[in-house]
């Protein structure tokens, strides 16, 4: 299937919402947004994981 073909079925293209997606995930990482949702649903079990990330940068 040709990507033009594909698109031609979704309601904007593939392309643009992975360009989002990469921007979105450079903004905050996938492993910060598990860690985030974990903690909101009382998963204490991450809270070292997410301690250490607020000291950091990225």
């Amino acid at each position: 299937m040709r990507p033009a073909a594909l698109d031609a079925e979704l309601p904007f293209p593939l392309s643009e919402l992975l360009a989002a997606l990469s921007e979105a995930l450079r903004r905050r990482p996938f492993r910060q947004r598990i860690a985030d949702a974990a903690l909101t649903l009382g998963d204490e079990s991450l809270m070292p994981f997410r301690e250490a990330r607020a000291g950091r940068a990225d």
